[in-house]
């Protein structure tokens, strides 16, 4: 079931112009995932009660995200808050064909300023530019890395940088 059944596009509804700035942090919207054995706890009327004095936060755009890999133009998305990439089958990108890619070489996190690669000690080791990784960088859209000789393409969707 995807979790963002039931919403709508922000060209569908009207949305009213900020009057001022307010917060800037922007928000990941996951799926709800429901716990394993517990018993609901009761609550309270007034622990529900709205006492009109929390702020509204607006809830940013999150842009979707992909990989593409150039050697066969495989493109894959960046669905949860991390995907590793490696030839090892519980990889969230597997790579099976190119024996210097490491079991986990990779993982791309995202937070909430962006999307960030690091390298997870591989033997061949993680590159942007031509230049190995010794940290997680920021990855902007249509940044091209490689883990070994292995290319790879980051992609945001239409309209996001």
């Amino acid at each position: 079931m995807d979790y963002l059944d039931g919403w709508k596009e922000a060209g569908e509804v009207f949305i009213p112009p900020l009057k001022k700035k307010g917060f800037g942090e922007d928000i990941i919207i996951r799926k709800r995932i429901e716990p394993a054995g517990e018993r609901p706890v009761p609550v309270r009327e007034e622990q529900c009660a709205y006492t009109g004095s929390e702020p509204t936060v607006f809830a940013a755009h999150v842009p979707r995200a992909y990989i593409k890999r150039l050697k066969d133009g495989r493109t894959t998305e960046l669905a949860g808050r991390e995907t590793v990439i490696g030839k090892e089958r519980d990889s969230d990108c597997v790579i099976t064909d190119n024996p210097t890619v490491s079991r986990h070489h990779a993982r791309i996190t995202a937070s909430a300023d962006g999307y960030y690669l690091e390298d997870l000690g591989s033997s061949n080791h993680t590159y942007i530019d031509g230049s190995e990784i010794k940290k997680p960088v920021r990855l902007a859209g249509g940044m091209c890395f490689q883990l070994s000789d292995e290319e790879f393409q980051f992609m945001l969707e239409a309209g996001q940088e």
